[in-house]
């Protein structure tokens, strides 16, 4: 308790001997100290986050290529058909259906022209 006031007395005095205006000024040196640290803290951290984002876009080709292939070799395991294979085959069925109308078409006239 005897320390405390002491050092409450000690504040006191040297703010009377210093006058408020130095104290005031001091005050406003620190603050601006703190402000500048955090000023400093900050740009450390822009840097530290700048750097991991590159870092991430230099890595995510290389993690996009591994999912790819990786899903590539369980649904190739599991006998399911690509989009390419898809797309061919609806390619070759839409060609089928095409030949099969021309044939009905070709038939219907040859009918036509039997029955005159």
């Amino acid at each position: 308790m005897r320390e405390r006031l002491r050092t409450a007395v000690d504040v006191a005095l040297g703010a009377a001997v210093t006058g408020w205006r130095g104290a005031r000024r001091r005050a406003a040196g620190l603050a601006e100290t703190g402000r500048a640290s955090r000023e400093r803290f900050q740009e450390r951290v822009d840097r530290e986050t700048e750097t991991w984002r590159e870092s991430g876009r230099e890595s995510i080709h290389e993690v996009e290529e591994r999912v790819r292939e990786e899903s590539t070799r369980v649904l190739h395991g599991m006998h399911l058909v690509t989009r390419e294979d898809l797309e061919g085959l609806t390619r070759r069925i839409t060609q089928l259906q095409a030949r099969v109308a021309e044939m009905e078409r070709r038939m219907a006239d040859s009918d036509t022209g039997n029955r005159e």
